[in-house]
């Protein structure tokens, strides 16, 4: 209804644009147009992607650590150092059925170790490359821990925020826009009419209205 009314005035500027206070009225409704839009935005995101997102780079985060692992497992057991394999020394389930945090401890134990003993490893097929694509997994995966959380609280403060656009919006038109649309009554009835039929509120299911109230539109003596 606030798109009808806003195309409705925009199309028919020359009947209202010189009245007094109109176009304060109808720029601040436009805004709250805008704004409304913005939020809507907001709430349509895709509700699953962050989650998505962040299970593919844990994938990747569990797929690089446990190459690296493996690596320094074998070079480990063959060299004889007893306290290295113990403390990489994880399963699958180690890495991929843990936590967050968890995780990225234990990729960056895996890190550090490989790193301290990169020059001993070429052989066992772990360089700079392949610690440089752990490390990047790591940061990348911590990057977005938090990030579904942080949407659902985005879309939480869109939906709030829009009950205020709605009644600043309702308010301008009951309060400015009817009010000045109603001084060409008279002499512009056609406008007036189209001005009335554009502020029919469809109803829908979930009306923001205070109360489920409907807001009026001006009625034609």
């Amino acid at each position: 209804m606030y798109q009808m009314v806003e195309r409705y005035l925009l199309d028919r500027a020359a009947v209202v644009s010189a009245l007094p206070n109109y176009t304060p009225s109808f720029t601040a409704f436009q805004a709250c147009i805008r704004q409304i839009n913005a939020y809507k935005q907001v709430q349509e995101t895709n509700k699953g992607g962050l989650a998505e997102q962040k299970q593919q780079r844990k994938d990747q985060l569990v797929s690089v650590a446990l190459d690296v692992a493996s690596k320094l497992k074998a070079y480990a057991t063959f060299t004889g150092q007893t306290v290295l394999l113990r403390e990489i020394d994880y399963a699958p389930s180690d890495l991929r059925q843990t936590g967050a945090g968890v995780l990225i401890d234990r990729a960056r134990i895996i890190h550090q170790r490989a790193q301290e003993h990169v020059k001993s490893l070429a052989e066992y097929r772990v360089n700079k490359e392949l610690l440089n694509e752990l490390r990047q997994a790591i940061t990348t995966f911590e990057g977005s821990v938090n990030e579904p959380r942080l949407g659902t609280v985005a879309r939480k403060e869109a939906t709030d925020a829009l009950q205020g656009c709605f009644r600043e919006a309702d308010l301008l038109l009951r309060e400015r826009l009817d009010l000045i649309v109603g001084m060409v009554r008279a002499n512009e009835p056609a406008f007036f009419a189209g001005y009335q039929n554009a502020r029919v509120l469809v109803e829908r299911k979930g009306s923001h209205g205070a109360g489920g109230k409907k807001d009026n539109p001006p009625q034609a003596a």
